[in-house]
């Protein structure tokens, strides 16, 4: 190479093709052997692949094939230079950086790949630094260049303006596309910078240059370096200011890529800055929520708004911690002492699901109801007063809806099922009482009958004692109801039969109520004679009794034979040697342990005495069809 160079031989084709075999083959040559035998002949042979790098690029038709070797040989030499000794290779380093904008895209991509190469070596070492700083000053003049030409408005040479404006918009584009790969892993200092200095870019409204700067931005905040190394106040404020300029982006977001690079970056940054502050953080997701809901308005993409609930969903599962939502719980019951104190970020975050939940954002209500399925998971039920009024809200859309489906009856269901579980039916009742009795009496039509499916359907780890108190006394009221719609002068045969169906439905949660329940030790003597009762005078009660007597024994003899006790023999597989599968779908709570669990069998076996003899004589005097779940 360097004979061919200094002899000039590298004018003709033969010598062009010869020369860029030899940088092949120094680079493979470079890449395999040891770096301490590279660096016997380093600078020379950094200084014969930049002359020829110089010479080939002045060349009236560069070969790209020569350019693109000779740029992947000097990467691959500069990764073998002493890390510590930045200021020996610094000019060389430079030449690679001013690749990166070249014309001939299979020279660029080389660029692309060996500044990367460079970049990666020099990690943890004192060269980073001043390599990043490089890197950053490139950028900020490529970019300060490029805005003062888009900037103009020239009056005369307007073709000339137009060839000045399309190279330097090109060159923009071809550094943004060489920083997505570097810029997670520049000095993070200078990474800021850098993306600050792209943030810049986003000011002229072009939808492809908002979509690759948000692209850069989004592998800016994914850099493994901001954890350690960035002010928690100084990634929160560039945070903020690219909300700022969120809703001034609204005719741009109408582009799918646009919104989703923009979307993807968001939901980095607001990860990243979780890393270092959960409270700023949730700050932030706050004032995104907010923006959000102007897009979820305005936007009439399906893929939009579902792609805006998926980030949504997953920063607020991410960032919203049990301790925020208990300030946020303690402020709410301050709040008439504190008015016109700025809210809780995890307030904020409940009146915009709130808001959706409104007709003029119908088209987005399914985004609400994954976002309520969210919101009552993270807050759990210690804290769900935040969600009484969303569910409140999204109770009186189902209750307006319970005379006829429509495509949003899944979705709502499905959401206030997901409340059941996260929060328990107790809190899910304050925000929606079943109102049945006053229907009953009132001969109105506006109770939440719909809602006991639900929660049969959905309940886990809830209260035997609630059970009793609540659910146990309205089964038999709406039981006497139906008795006295059979005859008499107010006989009403159809809303007897209705009036018996919702008693057996009624009663048709007590075996889900009896599903990994928190208070058996407690409470099961509560249900104790009422389940006796039933299984001895209602012969159509005794299948819900009968499973929920059956679920309570069977789940707390699996958790002590996990814990190694010995098999025993009633436990966990039926007399046909099928498992069990009542509870399949619901995992057992953390708190069932071997302890846990023997408290709840000696509490139910302290009836056995009871049930034992009635089970023994309903099962003689029954039909052999009707032994089934006595047995």
């Amino acid at each position: 190479c360097s004979t061919q160079d200094r002899e000039g031989q590298g004018a003709g084709q033969d010598g062009v093709l010869d020369q860029a075999a030899a940088l092949y083959l120094l680079e493979e040559v470079a890449s395999n052997m040891p770096k301490a035998a590279v660096r016997l002949k380093l600078a020379r042979s950094i200084d014969v692949v930049c002359k020829i790098l110089q010479a080939r690029a002045s060349d009236e038709k560069p070969s790209a094939q020569t350019l693109k070797f000779a740029i992947g040989c000097l990467s691959t030499l500069l990764s073998c230079q002493d890390v510590n000794n930045y200021p020996s290779w610094a000019s060389h380093f430079a030449i690679l950086v001013r690749f990166t904008v070249d014309a001939r895209p299979k020279v660029r991509k080389r660029a692309y790949a060996g500044l990367s190469q460079v970049v990666m070596t020099i990690q943890r070492s004192s060269s980073l630094r001043p390599a990043s700083q490089q890197i950053a000053k490139f950028v900020e003049q490529s970019v300060a260049s490029f805005l003062s030409i888009a900037s103009e408005k020239p009056a005369k040479k307007r073709k000339e303006y137009e060839e000045r404006l399309q190279n330097s918009t090109t060159a923009i584009f071809h550094i943004l596309g060489a920083l997505k790969d570097i810029v997670g892993f520049l000095d993070v200092h200078e990474s800021m910078q850098i993306a600050a200095t792209v943030e810049k870019l986003s000011h002229l409204r072009q939808p492809l240059l908002v979509h690759h700067s948000t692209l850069v931005l989004e592998r800016f905040f994914q850099s493994p370096h901001l954890a350690t190394e960035v002010k928690p106040a100084a990634l929160a404020a560039l945070v903020n200011q690219l909300l700022s300029q969120l809703l001034s982006l609204e005719d741009l977001m109408l582009h799918s890529d646009v919104a989703t690079s923009t979307l993807n970056m968001f939901h980095s940054a607001l990860c990243a800055l979780n890393q270092l502050d959960a409270r700023m953080c949730a700050s932030c997701l706050a004032s995104f929520f907010h923006q959000c809901l102007h897009y979820l308005r305005k936007r009439d993409s399906e893929v939009f708004r579902v792609k805006v609930g998926n980030v949504l969903a997953e920063l607020m599962e991410r960032c919203v911690t049990k301790e925020m939502a208990a300030e946020a719980c303690r402020d709410l019951q301050a709040s008439s002492q504190q008015k016109g104190a700025a809210a809780h970020p995890v307030l904020r975050i409940t009146t915009a699901i709130e808001a959706m939940l409104s007709v003029p954002y119908q088209t987005s209500w399914n985004v609400a109801f994954q976002l309520i399925t969210k919101l009552c998971k993270v807050i759990g039920p210690e804290n769900a007063p935040l969600a009484f009024t969303v569910i409140q809200d999204l109770g009186q859309l189902a209750s307006d809806d319970a005379t006829g489906e429509n495509e949003w009856t899944p979705g709502m269901h499905e959401a206030i099922g997901n409340a059941v579980k996260h929060l328990g039916p107790d809190k899910v009742l304050d925000a929606i009482p079943l109102n049945i009795e006053e229907a009953i009496e009132g001969g109105a039509e506006d109770a939440n009958a719909w809602l006991v499916y639900i929660i049969k359907k959905n309940t886990s780890g809830a209260s035997l004692g609630f059970w009793a108190k609540k659910i146990l006394p309205l089964a038999r009221k709406v039981g006497e109801y139906s008795a006295q719609f059979v005859q008499g002068q107010d006989a009403d045969p159809e809303r007897a039969v209705l009036l018996k169906a919702l008693e057996h439905q009624l009663w048709q949660t007590l075996p889900s109520f009896c599903r990994w329940p928190c208070d058996t030790q407690a409470h099961f003597r509560d249900i104790a004679k009422p389940l006796g009762m039933a299984l001895q005078n209602r012969a159509d009660l005794r299948n819900y009794v009968c499973n929920a007597i059956v679920c309570l024994v069977r789940q707390n003899l699996s958790v002590i034979k996990e814990e190694g006790e010995e098999e025993q023999n009633c436990a966990a597989n039926s007399d046909d040697g099928s498992a069990f599968d009542f509870d399949i779908s619901f995992s057992v709570p953390d708190h069932y342990n071997k302890a846990f669990a023997e408290a709840n069998l000696a509490a139910v076996s302290e009836f056995s005495k009871n049930f034992l003899p009635l089970l023994f004589n309903l099962f003689v005097s029954c039909k052999p069809s009707e032994r089934g779940p006595i047995h």
